[in-house]
């Protein structure tokens, strides 16, 4: 009798995930797609698809959000169990897709005095990126990379021509320009390089149940409307 009652007190246990630590998930800093607010709240896109995710698959996810560069590092390390990426930033043959969040081009966009019309016309010039980004799409001794901490501070760069272009999310980049009223800046017309998968990345040597669990809920999730509302929530329609 005793043994049965210690038997389900430990299944009991284990039903409620008491003790399973929430797994750690790492986004780059990048608004309107995931930042920290002056007041310390995480927002973005992606931080509410990761939520309802972890709400969808019972699993707790915990975001941290760091500069571009260090959050592909931490998933690249091991020192992440999942990241919110651009699949071909990081190590994607170790990790496990779990399904694609965001589909974005990844763009050139020049300043007020360039007509990009393809990547040979950088050469010798000056493109902002954020730092890690960027390299496989450019020549590096083609092209002089300026690593910038956000989009805001690209796109400032951009109208005072201290840059000749800059490289990043497309969407990102407009939302920044809008952001900072720079209207000159929005007729450009950007060179477009490649489509970016922004997808919700694991380390494989997670359980494969919670790998299961959590690739049905990003499956449930963006079968549903609530990635095109984010997409207007936060002006990216």
């Amino acid at each position: 009798m005793m043994l049965k009652i210690w038997v389900s007190a430990l299944l009991g246990l284990a039903a409620c995930g008491i003790n399973a630590a929430p797994l750690q998930v790492s986004l780059p800093e990048i608004i309107p797609l995931s930042f920290i607010t002056p007041e310390g709240q995480k927002l973005g896109l992606y931080v509410d698809l990761v939520n309802a995710i972890s709400q969808e698959s019972g699993i707790e996810l915990q975001i941290t959000i760091t500069p571009f560069a260090r959050s592909v590092n931490l998933i690249n390390h091991g020192k992440a169990d999942l990241a919110v990426h651009n699949t071909s930033a990081v190590q994607s043959s170790r990790l496990r897709n779990l399904g694609t969040l965001h589909l974005t081009d990844l763009v050139l966009w020049p300043n007020t005095r360039m007509v990009l019309s393809n990547k040979s016309q950088l050469t010798g010039q000056v493109v902002g990126r954020l730092r890690g980004g960027c390299q496989r799409v450019l020549d590096t001794s083609a092209v002089q990379f300026y690593d910038i901490n956000h989009y805001e501070q690209g796109v400032k760069m951009l109208a005072a021509q201290r840059l000749d272009a800059l490289c990043g999310s497309r969407e990102a980049i407009l939302f920044a320009i809008r952001r900072n009223a720079l209207p000159a800046l929005e007729t450009g017309q950007p060179l477009r390089l490649e489509q970016m998968q922004v997808a919700l990345l694991a380390r494989q040597d997670l359980s494969q149940s919670q790998l299961e669990r959590l690739e049905r809920a990003t499956r449930k999730i963006m079968k549903s409307a609530l990635p095109q509302q984010l997409a207007s929530r936060y002006g990216l329609k």
